[in-house]
């Protein structure tokens, strides 16, 4: 909706970084957590490849993988390597894992 906004946390390294949405009054809609190749910094940019598969928290603390078959397909297209898709699964399940325990 027009007003609403996010901020992005992006850390160095990290193969995952968030983006937390909120209304324009400030009401917390959610967070989102794309699964990266590890994040590169540079002066005037950073760097990462998408791995498809993300990682959603709803306000109400629910939160679920989405997006697996995107990176299935993407694995079967030839564009990624076996062991990049285990790492970006499990990356995504270890931050389910972590929000479920905050």
């Amino acid at each position: 909706r027009e007003g609403d906004y996010a901020i992005s946390e992006v850390q160095e390294g990290l193969w995952d970084y968030n983006h937390t949405y909120y209304r324009s009054d400030g009401t917390l809609i959610g967070r989102y957590f794309n699964i990266n190749t590890p994040v590169e910094f540079y002066p005037d940019r950073i760097r990462y490849v998408d791995l498809e598969i993300d990682v959603v928290q709803m306000p109400d603390g629910q939160v679920f993988v989405t997006d697996e078959e995107d990176l299935e397909e993407k694995f079967k297209a030839g564009y990624l390597s076996k062991e990049l898709v285990e790492m970006a699964k499990k990356t995504a399940f270890q931050r389910v894992d972590t929000l479920r325990d905050e």
